[in-house]
């Protein structure tokens, strides 16, 4: 057998605090950038000028970019949660589950506050994907 990569079978499930405490799934993923993590740099690496590397192990938050189609049912909970954000001028900690079945892996991601989004899609020939940027504390 091959081994198999594919992310059409990815399952994400998010919780907002007071918003959707029970969670809902994610669905609708853009083909072209579905749920990508950015590269997280943990260790700050640095030469001193007699030529020795001294390092240190650093904290730093996970950032999570989701894009999903305009028509996904998850948008009214992220629209919420934005409207949320503003009118009470605070952040709502969002935990996100991501799970694949091949190769099998879970990542959860916890105490996230959403960072950045998209305003509206692009009212191109179709619309554009929207996409929401979360950054967590730490990932699992």
């Amino acid at each position: 057998m091959l081994n198999q990569r594919t992310s059409a079978n990815v399952q994400a499930w998010m919780t907002i605090e007071d918003i959707a405490p029970a969670g809902f799934q994610l669905s609708q993923f853009s083909t072209d950038a579905g749920i990508v993590a950015d590269a997280n740099q943990e260790v700050q690496a640095d030469m001193t000028l007699d030529g020795e590397l001294v390092t240190a192990y650093t904290p730093s938050p996970v950032v999570v970019n989701i894009t999903l189609m305009p028509t996904s049912p998850a948008i009214p909970y992220l629209r919420q949660l934005l409207q949320a954000q503003r009118s009470e001028n605070c952040t709502f900690e969002i935990n996100l589950t991501v799970t694949t079945t091949k190769p099998a892996r879970t990542y959860r991601f916890t105490e996230g506050a959403i960072t950045s989004s998209t305003a509206m899609p692009g009212m191109n020939r179709v619309q554009d994907p929207l996409t929401f940027q979360i950054t967590f504390a730490r990932v699992e």
